[in-house]
């Protein structure tokens, strides 16, 4: 069998690489593996570069040693945060907006940004409340007057009666939160004094006039009067 069929190079068994040469083995397949100086060349190309950590992708340099880190932005404890004219800030609100604040290290002037959001999306919440209470108490008021049972015709004549079980049963401090909070127009309130009212009295209804100065039901109903 010869060279050309099994593509082995045969060698002196007895012979040695020369001198500086270096040892090449020759595969079956015709290619020389590589040599110990190759493979340590390849090794040494697989090792990380200067700066780079193991493991690390390219570009991606390790922290020299001796750098400082940049210094922090928060201050060591932030002072009260001011607030818009009529709106008092929560102290335990405060608190955990600070703790926050000093987590993204925040400075003074950034997180009293932040509070003054706060304080306009809760100035808007109780703009919105404010509106929305003003008109139910323009809807209730409309709705008592309508009212079958004592609206109508005989409304005036009926709110009388109301303000005298008032006047008899309903504390001030009560009269006070009605009246302010628009509740006494609500036609329930106003029907049950009017109930009230009609079994308290020697008549069973009380005609008359309404007063000439327009007034809410509910003043009328709950305003400070001394009663008899």
């Amino acid at each position: 069998m010869n060279e050309a069929t099994t593509g082995q190079t045969q060698t002196d068994p007895g012979a040695t690489p020369a001198d500086g040469a270096a040892a090449t083995t020759v595969l079956t397949d015709g290619t020389a593996a590589p040599s110990g100086e190759q493979q340590a060349a390849s090794q040494t190309e697989a090792q990380p570069g200067d700066g780079q950590q193991p493991g690390a992708k390219e570009g991606e340099a390790k922290p020299k040693e001796g750098e400082e880190t940049p210094a922090a932005k928060a201050p060591e404890q932030y002072e009260d945060f001011a607030a818009p004219e009529g709106v008092e800030m929560d102290a335990e609100l405060t608190g955990e907006l600070k703790t926050i604040a000093k987590e993204l290290d925040l400075t003074q002037e950034q997180a009293q940004k932040l509070a003054d959001l706060g304080a306009k999306h809760a100035q808007k919440i109780t703009g919105a409340q404010t509106e929305a209470l003003a008109r139910a108490r323009e809807t209730w008021a409309e709705e008592a007057r309508a009212d079958k049972e004592f609206g109508g015709a005989e409304f005036d004549a009926n709110i009388a009666v109301a303000k005298t079980a008032v006047d008899q049963f309903v504390s001030p401090a009560l009269k006070t939160m009605l009246n302010e909070t628009g509740l006494g127009n609500h036609p329930e309130f106003i029907r049950t004094f009017v109930k009230i009212g009609k079994a308290i009295s020697e008549d069973r209804f009380v005609g008359g006039k309404g007063a000439a100065a327009p007034r809410s039901t509910a003043d009328r109903l709950y305003s400070k009067t001394t009663s008899k």
